[in-house]
């Protein structure tokens, strides 16, 4: 969803999600780096087929050689 928003309209999505997942899971799909670095987000999990290849913090995944590089790419 985030990919087709603009940067100022993605923000504010964001921010709307950030008050609703205190009661709700929230799950976003997206390739936009600033908002895989935001505080927006709890979790991160890679997927590759249909398989989860990691899962974790952002900066905990990128200690990882996989994570890096596919975050690289992005």
């Amino acid at each position: 969803m985030f990919d087709y928003l603009s940067k100022d309209l993605s923000l504010k999505v964001l921010d709307i999600l950030k008050d609703l997942k205190q009661e709700n899971t929230i799950l976003v799909i997206t390739k936009n780096k600033e908002i895989i670095e935001s505080n927006y987000v709890d979790n991160i999990i890679v997927l590759d087929d249909s398989k989860i290849l990691t899962e974790g913090k952002h900066d905990e995944l990128l200690k990882e050689s996989e994570y890096k590089k596919i975050f690289k790419k992005l």
